[in-house]
């Protein structure tokens, strides 16, 4: 059967439009990986430096800062120097004052800004008030109550029960009193919506898509399954080759366009930051005990498993209708409408359900940062942990369900 899947893949490998399919989206993928380093910063027509310039002062100021502890000296010290310029006027950007000054605390004061639902770059008048409290309190004890009220906040939008919040408390006793700042703009941008596995995923299902349904289809296109159907053993074996053969197609098609996605934006960014807590970078209110690194390695096999999920699922597709086009339509078709189209958290468990699905799970600020739980008793599992699990049992009825249309099915009249 190993010769027979390698068959299959050989097949695969040696038709034009796979080539040309794969190698279009690699090339976007690779644009995409290292878009960070390219384009330039203009202000008011006026050159100020490149991308890939600016990545790299980001990062020198970053680590420099790397470490200390968000507490009031260091609050004060961001704060103080900030007072120099005027954020909402864009001229000082180009100001000797920001570029010695000031600049350094860009990546800190940006992650303050984001824990109040601020913007860095326009300091609204209830901003800077918010700003100024810090000033005038114990840092520490404002950011727990600020954290409090948008965990509580976050708690009623989603609807949780009582043994919920109890289960987030007891996650809330596991963080640190004090967070850290950490330079993370490399794990920042692998779990971002524009450049991280959502978007690799997007490209992966179609390409999977494109690719992998035509190992079914190609024997039904070319008549040649009066042939390969008339064994009373080759059916099953053969379906085993195909099915293996195109989790194998997927597995390594989403390996490659991932490593381009991590070493592009390595490279671009560094690779500090992976014991970053996942809570200084993406929400603050978030009670799980995880740093945006690992937050990265579990989106990352989350990807690999909605690879080997779309792949089975063309395949049986394909084999079901005997159109390549038509299996290809319902998979694109379903993405977009699984991203487009939203469900009220008011309709809980079709909701979770919907979040559980491959693009909604791996955009990190929906369904991975859903805070309701799945289970009964004293047994939970949150969003990304409970996926897993449903997308390998759909894997394998779905397997089932191919195994018997292949086996059992007739050559009709042509």
């Amino acid at each position: 059967m190993r010769w027979l899947m390698v068959f299959e893949i050989k097949k695969v490998l040696q038709k034009k439009s796979t080539w040309i399919a794969f190698l279009l989206l690699f090339v976007l993928q690779t644009i995409m990986a290292f878009a960070g380093n390219l384009g330039t910063t203009y202000v008011n027509d006026t050159f100020l430096e490149t991308h890939r310039e600016r990545n790299a002062i980001s990062r020198k100021y970053g680590l420099e800062l790397s470490g200390r502890v968000i507490d009031t000296a260091f609050v004060e010290e961001i704060l103080a120097a900030n007072e120099k310029i005027d954020r909402n006027d864009n001229n000082y950007l180009l100001s000797d004052v920001y570029q010695s000054e000031v600049r350094k605390y860009d990546g800190v004061y940006g992650m303050i800004c984001s824990w109040m639902g601020g913007n860095p770059y326009h300091i609204s008048a209830s901003m800077a008030e918010q700003m100024q409290s810090l000033r005038s309190t114990d840092v520490m004890q404002s950011l727990d109550l600020l954290r409090k009220l948008q965990r509580e906040s976050a708690w009623e939008q989603f609807g949780l029960t009582n043994a919920e919040k109890e289960y987030w408390m007891q996650k809330e006793e596991k963080l640190p009193r004090q967070f850290t700042y950490q330079y993370a703009d490399a794990y920042d941008m692998l779990t971002d919506m524009t450049s991280g596995s959502y978007m690799t995923h997007m490209m992966m299902a179609f390409l999977i898509a494109f690719i992998v349904g035509n190992i079914f289809m190609e024997e039904h296109s070319r008549k040649t399954d009066q042939l390969l159907l008339c064994t009373k053993y080759g059916r099953q074996k053969l379906y085993a080759a195909k099915i293996l053969a195109g989790c194998g197609l997927s597995f390594m098609m989403t390996f490659l366009f991932w490593m381009v996605n991590l070493i592009g934006n390595l490279i671009c960014f560094g690779p500090e930051g992976f014991s970053a807590a996942v809570q200084t970078v993406k929400r603050f209110w978030y009670s799980y005990d995880l740093s945006v690194g690992e937050v990265f390695l579990i989106e990352s096999g989350l990807l690999f498993l909605a690879s080997l999920l779309i792949g089975i699922l063309t395949m049986v597709l394909s084999e079901a209708l005997h159109n390549h086009i038509a299996s290809l339509s319902i998979v694109i078709v379903g993405l977009f409408a699984a991203r487009l189209v939203t469900i009220p958290l008011a309709w809980r468990m079709l909701s979770m359900l919907w979040n559980c699905l491959p693009i909604n799970l791996l955009k990190t600020d929906q369904g991975f940062l859903d805070i309701r739980l799945f289970g009964a008793g004293g047994f939970r599992m949150t969003t990304w942990q409970a996926a897993p699990i449903f997308w390998l049992l759909i894997s394998a009825a779905l397997v089932l369900a191919g195994r018997f249309l292949y086996c059992k099915g007739q050559i009709k009249g042509r």
